[in-house]
């Protein structure tokens, strides 16, 4: 895991982190990856992504904290924009946390068996709707334990009247300590609906 050469180089390197700070590693996976608490880190600091107009198209970011536990991990998305000067707000990105639940008896079809797998979508909660109404489990801010990944499920909804082409952004992960890290999002727009 985080002790092999390559993937602790990795690791300080998107990081960016120094020993008195609590160390993060952020990497990003399509919405079809199934990440495990214990699975290794992967070094992907940008994702791309495609959708129709009047779709949504997700992909995860994996949180994972080092030796250390992280304290009040959040994300925040950034506006999309096209080189032709469109834009896409960031209101069209939804964050979840992802819930782990243990499976103990696995189907007999499971190749993978049992253990800790991200089910549930915790969404995260903006000011406007918690005032209203208290939810029973919180999306964000999140802890991390030590030498554990969790996973952010995103869903990037694309307008219907949003013009096609290429349009980038970012989604910025921040911790109570260390420094915040940027996943580069590349979203093609196709031109129908």
């Amino acid at each position: 895991m985080l002790h092999q050469p390559g993937l602790w180089f990795g690791f300080l390197l998107l990081a960016g982190c120094s020993p008195a700070r609590a160390e993060m590693a952020v990497y990003a996976v399509d919405g079809l990856a199934r990440v495990r608490p214990d699975d290794p880190v992967r070094i992907a600091s940008s994702i791309t992504i495609s959708a129709a107009r009047n779709e949504y198209e997700p992909f995860q970011i994996v949180v994972h904290a080092a030796g250390s536990p992280l304290a009040r991990v959040t994300a925040t998305a950034h506006d999309f924009h096209s080189h032709e000067g469109h834009a896409i707000a960031s209101s069209n990105v939804s964050f979840y946390r992802e819930q782990y639940v243990h499976v103990s008896n696995a189907s007999p079809q499971s190749r993978e068996g049992e253990g800790w797998y991200p089910d549930a979508l915790v969404p995260f909660v903006g000011p406007a709707l918690s005032s209203r109404w208290r939810p029973r489990f919180a999306g964000a801010p999140f802890d991390v334990k030590p030498n554990t990944n969790q996973p952010i499920w995103i869903d990037v909804f694309v307008p219907k009247g949003t013009a096609p082409g290429v349009y980038h952004s970012t989604i910025t992960l921040s911790a109570s300590a260390g420094k915040a890290v940027d996943i580069a999002v590349d979203l093609t727009v196709w031109n129908f609906t």
